[in-house]
């Protein structure tokens, strides 16, 4: 009958240095998806505030804003994608602990962000079209070619 031996200690010292550093690593994932979700609730709130308050300033003054958010979105987007490959890619190796957990966490709270996000740019782009038609600063096109004549200028 085959004798069982222990691993050598360097590989049990290295084992016991990732178990270490991987909850070390889960902690920092999970902190981040608690951040995240914190930042979906504000945008969800801010939501609630532009289309209840009644504002009569434009909120994207100078139309920076927006494309900012745009911005935000595509990264989320992207991180989303990146950090749900990397748990395949773990799940793959064989990999079912908590960074695999933490990272899914991650990504969920990271589309629930950026959710959040459009809902916000959609409700300043129209919070600041009603601002604009309450005060006049719009312009009426009768026909396509004034449209594009407009754009022009």
């Amino acid at each position: 009958m085959p004798r069982k031996t222990k691993p050598p200690l360097p590989r049990m010292i290295a084992e016991a240095v990732v178990r270490a550093l991987g909850g070390y690593v889960a902690g920092i994932l999970e902190k981040k998806a608690r951040e995240l979700a914190e930042l979906a609730v504000w945008f969800n709130g801010a939501v609630v505030t532009l289309e209840h308050e009644s504002v009569n300033a434009p909120v994207d003054l100078h139309d920076k804003l927006v494309p900012a958010l745009e911005e935000a979105e595509a990264h989320l987007l992207e991180m989303r994608a990146r950090v749900l490959k990397l748990a395949a890619d773990m799940e793959a190796d064989g990999h079912r602990g908590r960074i695999v957990s933490a990272l899914r966490a991650v990504a969920r709270a990271g589309a629930d962000l950026h959710e959040s996000v459009l809902h916000f740019k959609w409700a300043v782009m129209e919070h600041d079209a009603d601002v604009d038609v309450n005060h006049g600063n719009f312009e009426v096109f009768d026909t396509p070619d004034a449209l594009i004549e407009s754009l022009h200028r």
